[in-house]
């Protein structure tokens, strides 16, 4: 498991994390994606097709196995709030054990 590491005010030009992982495309993780992924190694997980019309940056990773996402520094779920508390307790099975519980 990865440790956290805080960024700390007065930190500049430090690079804490090189490769992040976002899981959901919908309008939240689009908004994250377009913000990080000129800076950021970046792996996107979606269960539905993705937009052909989406500009997708060459440093980015689209993926449909979950396995995938656990190979970056930092995941962001960019799930429904209806979807998120299952979502993150399935996540944190796997976190915790390597393997997925579904």
């Amino acid at each position: 498991m990865k440790k956290w590491i805080p960024a700390f005010a007065g930190m500049t030009n430090t690079k804490l994390y090189e490769k992040i992982s976002i899981v959901g495309f919908g309008r939240f993780g689009k908004v994250l994606y377009r913000l990080v992924k000129d800076d950021f190694v970046v792996t996107v997980y979606t269960r539905k097709p993705i937009n052909s019309g989406t500009e997708i940056s060459p440093n980015t990773v689209l993926t449909n196995s979950i396995q995938d996402i656990y190979k970056s520094d930092v995941i962001f779920f960019a799930v429904p709030i209806d979807a998120f508390e299952s979502v993150i307790k399935a996540h944190k099975k796997i976190l915790y054990t390597g393997t997925p519980s579904y």
